[in-house]
């Protein structure tokens, strides 16, 4: 009976080895697998070739936003707008079919506490110069979604500029975590 217990255990240790051997050779040669949301991350961060817009003066370059969790009911948007003008313009309004409302916001750091709210005033280009809408900063908050934005979507906005006017541009959706715009050439076709 020892015997018989001796050679479950020691068939135990064998299985025990061959598993963790096998876990082993699984996480150390496949590194995607083995740490997804550095992939994810990698991923996320890839800047890629986007649309550009011009109305007047300005151009609008890198315009993106994050796909949304399910049942979200905001959604953020970013970009690049740069004044090639001699006089400041000022982005007066922002509409989407797939929101209640678009406004402004920015964040800001107070102590430790990080706080977001809509700008007061219209925002800004000044001549010669650019604003950036990205992650931690000045962006788009789309407010009673409509509905959900998937990564790959491509969202419809109109912005109205005081002295430029009217455009029409797309944000493709990149992941939810993105920090930058997804890589076009792995974004599928959708259209909202």
């Amino acid at each position: 009976m020892m015997r018989s217990h001796l050679s479950m255990m020691s068939a135990f240790a064998n299985a025990l080895v061959t598993a963790s051997v096998a876990l082993l050779f699984f996480f150390v040669l496949s590194p995607a697998v083995a740490a997804p949301s550095a992939l994810i991350e990698s991923i996320a961060a890839t800047a890629a070739p986007s649309a550009e817009y011009s109305v007047g003066q300005l151009r609008i370059t890198a315009p993106w936003m994050r796909a949304t969790p399910k049942g979200a009911t905001v959604a953020s948007g970013y970009m690049t707008i740069t004044n090639t003008g001699k006089e400041p313009d000022r982005l007066l309004r922002v509409e989407s079919d797939i929101a209640t409302t678009v406004e402004v916001h920015e964040m800001s750091v107070s102590g430790e506490v990080m706080k977001m709210r809509p700008l007061e005033k219209p925002l800004e280009i000044e001549p010669g110069g650019m604003v950036e809408l990205k992650p931690n900063g000045y962006h788009l908050m789309f407010s009673r979604l409509r509905q959900g934005v998937n990564e790959g979507d491509k969202v419809s906005v109109t912005m109205v500029f005081e002295k430029a006017g009217k455009v029409e541009i797309e944000l493709p959706a990149a992941g939810i975590a993105a920090k930058g715009p997804a890589n076009e050439g792995t974004m599928p076709e959708h259209k909202m």
